[in-house]
């Protein structure tokens, strides 16, 4: 199957602004959000930490997770095992 790009398609898309926020590296701030969003009680996962435990860490995780985040960031490099993902299907059986 071959596709072609089609130039007045592309030129008739809306251009939109740049956000430069997405250019900046997450902040403490943002790892405390999204912390706080994690939904606790759940299975944890491949690395065998819960949400809780990320809750339960405080200032001093928090703190090294904006650190490993930054780092990240700077090297432009997502380690292997951030890219790797494990599914499992689970079966239930339907109710009759």
């Amino acid at each position: 199957m071959t596709s072609e790009i089609n130039d007045e398609a592309i030129a008739s898309l809306p251009q939109l602004a740049t956000n430069h926020e997405l250019d900046t590296p997450p902040s403490y701030e943002e790892v405390s959000k999204a912390i706080k969003q994690m939904t606790s009680g759940k299975a944890a996962s491949s690395d065998a930490i819960t949400a809780e435990v990320y809750k339960k860490g405080g200032e001093a995780i928090l703190k090294q997770l904006t650190s490993l985040f930054e780092t990240i960031w700077n090297q432009q490099e997502l380690p292997q095992e951030f890219r790797d993902a494990t599914i499992a299907h689970i079966y239930v059986q339907a109710e009759r």
